[in-house]
């Protein structure tokens, strides 16, 4: 139970779920995001600035924003490292909820 290379599949169809979503929401572009004295580039494989952006546009609370994006780079950086590392077939079901409920 478990097969790896199944699991990697499904962390890489996690991680473009997720860049899938910031598409549809703000989608890529050439110019670069105001976000606080910095600008975020915004192009196609930028898509957690993308989210940062939208989240800093929309949430009120910035303690809920930090939360937001945080939860955002943590499930993203296991999905990418889900597709190289062992990622056990009960973890990918718990990031996949993650993701779910984030969104």
């Amino acid at each position: 139970m478990g097969d790896r290379e199944a699991i990697s599949q499904a962390m890489s169809t996690c991680r473009r779920v997720l860049s899938a979503f910031a598409d549809s929401i703000l989608p890529p572009s050439a110019e670069k995001l105001p976000y606080g004295k910095e600008f975020l580039d915004a192009g196609a494989e930028k898509y957690l600035n993308r989210l940062r952006y939208f989240i800093r546009q929309y949430c009120k609370s910035e303690s809920r924003e930090d939360r937001l994006n945080r939860t955002l780079a943590d499930l993203n950086k296991r999905f990418s490292a889900g597709t190289h590392d062992d990622v056990t077939a009960e973890e990918a079901r718990v990031l996949f909820v993650i993701l779910y409920v984030t969104l």
